[in-house]
C-alpha cells in the first residue's frame, strides 16, 4: 500500500517539510505531524524532518533549552549566520557579543550544516518550512542553503510566523522563498503537491486556485489567493509523529523526556464568542491571527488521539496546544482521563473562569502544569485589554490551583499602553494583598502584529504613526525594517508615556513588588517546606489560620460567626447574598476584621477569603479526601 502511495506521489514530485530551531526540543512539531497525516489521507506521502531535535541533541539539551526560552537570542544567532558581516552589531543588540557566544555560533553553524548535508534533499521538488515562534532566521538560513545547492527546489514558508503582512514582506525581500502559506496549510500544500509541474511558477492560473497562498507573478508582483478556513476537524486524521519519536529513540532519548502535542481545537473560543460577528480577542493577543473561526474536534477523537499516541509512541506526557482547553467538553474529557488506566501527565491553558469542579478534575487527571491567562490585578485594566474578568476572579483561580495543588504559571503584564496611574496603583495595592499566592512572571506589554491593539492603536493609547518605527536589532539589516516579526515597536500617544516619566516609574515599582513577592514566597517554602504562606485548618467548631508571610509566624483563630462567614467566603460571594444569611451588622464587623487581618479580599460588592486549606502532610490537598 505504501509503495503504491509513494509511486503515485513520485509522479508529481516529492515534498519535504522541516522544523528548525528553536521549536521546543522535547516534542514534535505539531504542523509537521498534521500535514503528513492529512496529505497521506489524500494519497500523497511527504517526508518530515524535525531538525530542531537533531540540533538540540548535538548542541546539548540544556544549552538548547536556554536559548529556546530566550526571546531574541536564538533569532540573533541564526541572523549572524545569515549575515556574517553584521555579527558584531547583531550580537551586541542582544548583549551577547562575547567569546562564549562566538564559540557557540561556530558550533551551531557546524551542527546545522551537518544536519542538512546528511540528508539527500536533491530528490525533493518542494521543501516547506514550519515557521512559528523563534523559527524565522533558522528557516531563512536553511532556505538560502537549499537555494544555493538546489536552485530548482521550490521553497515554501508557512506557519504562524508568516501570516498576513509578515509573509508578504518576507516574500518581497527574500529571494530564497518562492511561496508563502497564508493561513491553514493542509489544502494549500495538498494543492501544491498536486501540481504536475511545481517548478513552473509562472502558471499563475493554477496557483490562483490554491487557497491561502501568496506568490510572485511573472512581473514580480505579489498575488494573494482567497483566504479560506477549509479544514473540517471532525474528520481530520490524527497527526503523524512517527519520524520524531523514531529519531528520538535513535538518539537515545527516553520517551519519558518527550511530550505528545494534542490539538483539540483551532482558534480561540473567547475571541470568537460573538457567533460570526467581528472577533473580540484580548487586546494584546495575536496568536490566532491565522484562524477566522473557532472549531473543536469531537471529544471522542481527542481521546482516541491520546490513547493511540500513548500506545504507538510510549509517551505519557500530554500537552494540549489549544488557546484554552475546550469548555464544551473540558470536564468530561478530564473525567475520562481520570478513569483511564494510564498514568499520564498533562499541560493545558485556561481562562481564569474555571470552576472548582474543573480544578478538582485537573488535579486528579495528572495535570503537571496549567497556564492561566491572568495578566492583571486591576479590574479596570483587565476590562481595557478585553480579558472579561475582574481582579477578584483572577485571585480565586490562583486560590483554586493552590488549594488543589495544581502546578501552574501565569504572567502579569506590565507597562501597558493607555494604563492610568489609578490602575497601576490598584495593581500595586492588590499585589501587596497576594503575597501568599504563587507569584507571576512580570512581562512587559508586547504589541503583536495580529492583535486588536495593533489594528486599533489609538483605542489603546498607542500612537499609530509610531508603529514599526524602530528596527529589530537582532535581525540582519536586510530584514530589520521590513516588519517580518510578530513584535511591533510603538510609542504611546500621551505625553505621560509608559517608556518614560511617572507612569514608567509606577510600572517599574510594580516589577519591583513582584520581585519582593517572589522573595517572600520562596523564603516561606525554604523555611517551612510544604506549608502554604497563608493556610487554614478546620474543625466543626473553629478554624486556625496560619500566616507565614512575615518573619514571625502568626496564628488567627476563628469560631462561631467569624468561622461561618470565613468558610462561606471560601469562594467569591456577593455581599448582598451574604446579608440574606447573616446579620448585617455582625457581617460588616466580621468582614472588616478579616480584611484587617489580611485574610479577606474585597472588590466592590464581592468578597473572597484568601487562605487556602492546608494540605495533608503528604502534600495532597485535604479537599481530595
Amino acid at each position: 500500500m505504501l509503495d503504491a502511495v509513494n509511486s503515485r506521489f513520485q509522479g508529481r514530485g516529492r515534498a519535504a517539510i522541516i522544523s528548525m530551531p528553536w521549536n521546543l526540543a522535547d516534542r514534535p512539531n505539531l504542523p509537521l505531524g498534521i500535514l503528513k497525516s492529512y496529505l497521506a489521507k489524500h494519497g500523497i506521502a511527504v517526508d518530515v524532518y524535525h531538525l530542531h531535535l537533531t540540533v538540540a541533541h548535538r548542541l546539548g539539551r540544556k544549552l538548547y533549552d536556554r536559548i529556546a526560552m530566550n526571546w531574541c537570542l536564538g533569532e540573533a544567532l541564526y541572523s549572524t549566520l545569515y549575515a556574517p558581516s553584521e555579527k558584531e552589531s547583531i550580537l551586541t543588540s542582544v548583549n551577547a557579543n562575547d567569546d562564549t557566544t562566538k564559540d557557540l555560533l561556530s558550533d551551531l553553524e557546524r551542527i546545522t550544516v551537518a544536519c542538512l548535508t546528511e540528508i539527500n534533499f536533491s530528490k525533493y521538488h518542494i521543501v516547506g518550512f514550519s515557521v512559528a515562534h523563534l523559527q524565522l532566521m533558522a528557516s531563512l538560513y536553511t532556505a538560502r542553503h537549499f537555494k544555493s545547492v538546489y536552485p530548482d527546489t521550490t521553497i515554501v514558508f508557512g506557519g504562524r510566523g508568516v501570516i498576513g503582512s509578515m509573509g508578504k514582506n518576507l516574500l518581497n525581500t527574500c529571494s530564497e522563498i518562492d511561496l508563502v502559506v497564508n493561513g491553514e496549510g493542509e489544502n494549500t500544500l495538498l494543492g501544491l503537491c498536486n501540481l504536475l509541474d511545481i517548478s513552473s511558477l509562472s502558471n499563475s492560473e493554477r496557483l490562483a486556485r490554491i487557497p491561502n497562498l501568496i506568490y510572485r507573478s511573472c512581473d514580480g508582483d505579489l498575488i494573494e489567493t482567497a483566504k479560506r478556513t477549509s479544514v473540517d476537524l471532525v474528520d481530520h486524521p490524527a497527526p503523524d509523529y512517527e519520524d520524531f519519536f523514531t529519531e528520538a529513540s535513535t538518539l537515545g532519548i527516553s520517551t519519558m523526556e518527550t511530550v505528545l502535542p494534542i490539538e483539540a481545537s483551532r482558534g480561540c473560543s473567547w475571541e470568537h464568542r460573538r457567533n460570526g460577528k467581528q472577533p473580540m480577542a484580548c487586546a494584546f493577543c495575536g496568536l490566532n491571527a491565522g484562524w477566522h473561526d473557532y472549531r473543536e474536534k469531537p471529544m471522542e477523537n481527542v481521546i482516541r488521539e491520546i490513547q493511540n499516541g500513548i500506545r504507538q509512541y510510549q509517551v505519557l506526557n500530554v500537552s494540549f496546544v489549544d488557546s484554552c482547553l475546550p469548555e464544551s467538553y473540558r470536564d468530561q474529557l478530564l473525567g475520562h482521563l481520570i478513569t483511564a488506566d494510564e498514568d499520564i501527565t498533562l499541560f493545558c491553558e485556561l481562562r481564569p473562569d474555571f470552576s472548582e469542579k474543573t480544578a478538582r478534575l485537573l488535579a486528579r487527571a495528572g495535570t503537571r502544569k496549567v497556564q492561566i491567562g491572568i495578566e492583571g490585578f486591576s479590574t479596570s485594566l483587565l476590562k481595557r485589554i478585553g480579558k472579561g474578568v475582574k481582579a477578584i476572579d483572577n485571585v480565586y483561580r490562583l486560590k483554586l490551583c493552590m488549594t488543589h495543588n495544581i502546578p501552574f504559571q501565569y504572567n502579569l503584564l506590565t507597562h501597558i499602553p493607555g494604563s492610568t496611574k489609578e490602575e497601576i496603583d490598584e495593581t500595586m495595592i492588590n499585589i501587596t494583598r497576594l503575597f501568599s499566592f504563587q507569584p507571576p512572571h512580570a512581562v512587559p506589554f508586547f504589541l503583536s502584529r495580529g492583535s486588536r491593539a495593533k489594528s486599533c492603536p489609538q483605542a489603546f493609547g498607542i500612537n499609530p504613526e509610531s508603529l514599526d518605527q524602530k528596527t529589530s536589532g537582532y535581525l540582519p539589516s536586510i530584514l530589520a525594517d521590513k516588519k517580518v516579526t510578530e513584535d511591533v515597536s510603538f510609542e504611546c500617544e500621551s505625553s505621560e508615556s509608559i517608556t518614560s516619566g511617572p507612569l514608567k516609574e509606577a510600572w517599574d515599582r510594580v516589577v519591583e513588588l513582584v520581585e519582593i513577592w517572589s522573595n517572600i514566597y520562596q523564603t516561606v517554602y525554604h523555611r517551612y517546606g510544604n506549608q502554604h504562606p497563608l493556610s487554614f485548618r478546620r474543625t466543626d467548631e473553629f478554624i486556625t489560620v496560619t500566616d507565614l508571610r512575615e518573619d514571625d509566624r502568626q496564628f488567627i483563630t476563628l469560631d462561631s460567626m467569624d468561622m461561618a462567614i470565613f468558610l462561606t467566603c471560601d469562594s467569591i460571594q456577593n455581599i448582598e447574598t451574604l446579608e440574606e444569611n447573616f446579620d448585617k451588622t455582625l457581617l460588616s464587623d466580621t468582614l472588616h476584621r478579616l480584611e484587617k487581618f489580611g485574610i479577606l479580599l474585597r472588590e466592590d460588592d464581592q468578597v473572597l477569603s484568601l487562605p487556602v486549606r492546608a494540605p495533608l502532610p503528604c502534600g495532597v490537598s485535604a479537599k481530595v479526601y
